[in-house]
């Protein structure tokens, strides 16, 4: 374990990592994980971003929490 706690791994991870090597223990691996959530939206273009009002900072639709949904936005 490294000094700050971030080495670490999630059981899903795990799950994968063993079902690669043909190794089935009964675990099904869970699609809705969060790095699986992460990950997607991480890879998703800005021109396929669709923009939600959790996207909005502090609710202003014209301020965002990220940079996808403010490009979007700027290119729409």
């Amino acid at each position: 374990m490294d000094r700050l706690g971030l080495a670490y791994f999630e059981f899903n991870q795990f799950n994968e990592f063993l079902e690669e090597y043909d190794y089935v223990w009964g675990e099904p691996v869970i699609e809705t994980n969060i790095t699986s959530i992460l990950q997607a939206k991480m890879n998703l273009s800005y021109k396929n971003y669709v923009i939600s009002e959790s996207d909005y900072f502090q609710g202003c639709p014209t301020m965002f929490n990220n940079e996808k949904a403010a490009i979007k936005y700027a290119t729409t």
